[in-house]
């Protein structure tokens, strides 16, 4: 066993977990949860019982022998200085360091978690289409899944405390708080009845449930399928019977409540907009998500499901009309370009995917105005951050879109100055790279059928293969390539070679 048990330690809003696992099996050898927190998202109230359990679980670690381990928290019902603050504290208490997650990574970590057991054949399925509604204190987030490919996903707005505020506001009216709730779930959700399918078309996979987990699932298993009676009931149960038949009926503390009334809401109306032939309940959740994204980096896993991430930035490019055969052009010219270069770059995989999803984002500025459409689409991105992405990747992300184009501001002028110098590096690496990769299909008419290359006495000698003419490709490449020389002290250089008819 030894090299091959691993910790993963997560703080949610309402609870921390640690999960003892096989790497290489992507099996859980022991799980322990601490004691719910009594105030949701008050991690300065909760400070004495986080710190006493991360203590507990260093000693279980040690006593299962784990050397390695990671600590992720989810993060987003504070701001980032005050998640610093707190970071700070558990480092100087625990000796432990933090890794922050934003709800984007949170929903790509749910999403690997229920995509590994539709690839895998865990579910008998019998529909093409399923959606995961995944449920939070935070909000809830609906994706879609076509043939076990992901292929979109919504959030929304929509949260545990609104719903005490308006229980709290209708404390002394004679109007009914739970008819006004369910209202008000379906205005914010009735934007989606268009975009789901329906008509017993789909399944339905329903994840974070936890009540409904422990109600319905047995112990070690991981889905369960639900006639649409048991769902009936326990909405009708939710929304009609006494908080104590609540309790004991379903297992959970009073102040637990208001959150199995807002999963049931929730659940009935998105069931009433798919109409699903089957609905699962799922206890796969983050730390599987967790366990995958791990397993994938120490080399056990090949599948590290970062389709999901570039599918989502192809989501996004097309939301803002982006020309999208112009956009698989440069990603097809930019990844060669990229593996190719390795030994000069001196990048990773990680880098690598940022390229990728940079060369469908490079261009929504478009939508707004081609004029300074580079900085548009930089805070396009930055109002949109890519699922999957940390905070600092979308914002690498960001700022390569910012610097792709030769119009775009120097690298030397303020803003890129206050950059994070990693970040200024990584952004001036892969700008300069796409803006080559994008220059040799300006026309936008894909004229170019391969490139090569060589490096050859300070000149990167760009060779393409095409017959036809390429005198617009030829003066944009040469314009764009003052940044890569600036960065990597090598010229680039255009030389097309003419395809023999057969």
């Amino acid at each position: 066993m030894a090299g091959k048990t691993y910790g993963l330690i997560y703080m949610s809003p309402i609870d921390i977990r640690l999960d003892i696992v096989n790497l290489k099996k992507q099996t859980v050898i022991d799980r322990v949860n601490s004691v719910p927190f009594v105030s949701v998202g008050n991690y300065q109230a909760e400070m004495p019982q986080i710190i006493e359990t991360l203590m507990g679980f260093k000693q279980l670690m040690a006593d299962y022998g784990v050397a390695d381990y990671h600590f992720w928290w989810h993060y987003q019902t504070v701001d980032p200085i005050t998640a610093g603050y707190i970071c700070d504290q558990i480092k100087i208490r625990t000796d432990l360091d933090v890794d922050l997650l934003n709800l984007g990574q949170v929903t790509y970590l749910k999403n690997s978690a229920v995509l590994a057991s539709l690839k895998q054949g865990d579910l008998q399925l019998t529909t093409d289409y399923v959606y995961q509604l995944t449920l939070s204190p935070q909000g809830i987030v609906i994706s879609e899944f076509y043939r076990h490919e992901f292929i979109q996903s919504w959030t929304i707005s929509l949260n545990l405390n609104e719903f005490k505020l308006i229980s709290d506001s209708m404390s002394h009216s004679s109007l009914n708080p739970i008819e006004i709730m369910i209202d008000y779930t379906r205005s914010k959700l009735e934007y989606l009845r268009k975009e789901l399918v329906h008509s017993d078309l789909a399944t339905l996979i329903i994840q974070d449930a936890w009540i409904l987990n422990r109600h319905f699932l047995a112990p070690g298993e991981e889905f369960k399928l639900l006639s649409r009676d048991e769902l009936k009931q326990c909405f009708t149960d939710a929304t009609q019977q006494s908080d104590q038949y609540l309790m004991q009926h379903y297992g959970f503390e009073e102040e637990q409540g208001a959150r199995f009334l807002f999963g049931m809401i929730v659940i009935q109306r998105v069931f009433h907009y798919i109409a699903p032939r089957e609905t699962y309940l799922t206890n796969r959740s983050i730390g599987h998500g967790l366990v995958l994204n791990e397993a994938s980096q120490a080399g056990y896993l090949k599948d590290n499901y970062a389709e999901v991430i570039l599918t989502a930035a192809k989501n996004i490019a097309e939301r803002y009309q982006v020309d999208l055969h112009h956009a698989n052009q440069v990603h097809r010219f930019a990844k060669h370009l990229f593996e190719q270069l390795k030994k000069l770059h001196r990048l990773d995989k990680k880098e690598e995917l940022l390229l990728e999803v940079a060369c469908y984002t490079d261009d929504i500025g478009t939508f707004i105005n081609q004029s300074g459409h580079y900085d548009h689409s930089a805070y396009i991105l930055q109002a949109n951050p890519i699922i999957g992405l940390s905070d600092e990747e979308n914002k690498i992300i960001a700022e390569i879109s910012r610097y792709h184009s030769s119009e775009s501001p120097e690298t030397g002028q303020a803003h890129y100055r206050h950059l994070d110098n990693d970040i200024q590096m990584i952004v001036a690496k892969l700008a300069s790279i796409l803006r080559l990769a994008d220059a040799l299909d300006d026309s936008r008419r894909q004229k170019i059928d391969k490139i090569s290359l060589s490096l050859k006495e300070g000149e990167l000698i760009v060779t393409v293969s095409s017959n036809q003419n390429l005198a617009l490709e030829r003066w944009s490449f040469d314009l764009k390539a003052s940044l890569f020389k600036e960065v990597f002290g090598m010229k680039p250089v255009f030389k097309q070679r003419r395809v023999k008819q057969a």
